[in-house]
């Protein structure tokens, strides 16, 4: 009996760590030092295998188990929160476009990768939220109810007015604006 004793304890340590390192692959942050206990776990369940070639492999296999469990968490977690930060990153950078409305960031490019769409209806082109999103709030937006469809146009211009970006839109019937026109001065 005393000669499985150490081997037990061998084996209830790693299960230890094991269930140490679920509980810290969850807390944000400090779930890198989960992952690492998670890895140390396993390694304590692969060498109690090793130890007790010929006794009970219950504990060992469920220590790493757990391991592996938590090691997924940690990875999952990750992506969630990566995930949720360049979310609340690109949604912080709008709100500070909109209250940049002198700001103008447009250069040759931005304005050559638009697409424009029908003539009429602005099928396949880009849709005016979509633009605003990315380059900031028109300095001027007119949108025209007498016509059909609705339009809107919409100008960007820097401070000293040497260069503009005029784009017109039509509303679609799911109620967006689809980019129908562009027109630019003085972009390099």
């Amino acid at each position: 009996m005393t000669g499985k004793q150490p081997y037990f304890k061998t084996k209830i340590a790693a299960l230890t760590i094991a269930f140490i390192g679920i509980l810290l692959s969850w807390i944000p942050v400090i779930n890198h030092v989960g992952l690492v206990v998670d890895i140390l776990a396993f390694a304590f369940a692969l060498f109690a295998l090793w130890l007790d070639r010929h006794g009970d492999k219950t504990l060992p296999i469920i220590t790493a188990l757990l391991s592996l469990l938590g090691i997924g968490l940690v990875s999952i977690n990750q992506n969630y929160y990566g995930n949720s930060i360049s979310h609340e990153s690109k949604h912080l950078s709008v709100h500070i476009n909109d209250k940049q409305a002198d700001g103008f960031d447009w250069v040759r490019v931005d304005f050559d990768n638009l697409t424009v769409g029908d003539s009429k209806t602005g099928r396949g082109g880009d849709t005016y939220q979509d633009i605003r999103d990315m380059l900031g709030k028109p300095n001027e937006q007119e949108d025209d109810t007498s016509a059909s469809p609705t339009t809107r146009v919409a100008i960007w211009r820097n401070g000293n007015k040497t260069k503009t970006v005029t784009l017109t839109f039509a509303k679609t019937t799911s109620g967006d604006f689809k980019l129908t026109s562009k027109h630019a001065e003085g972009l390099k």
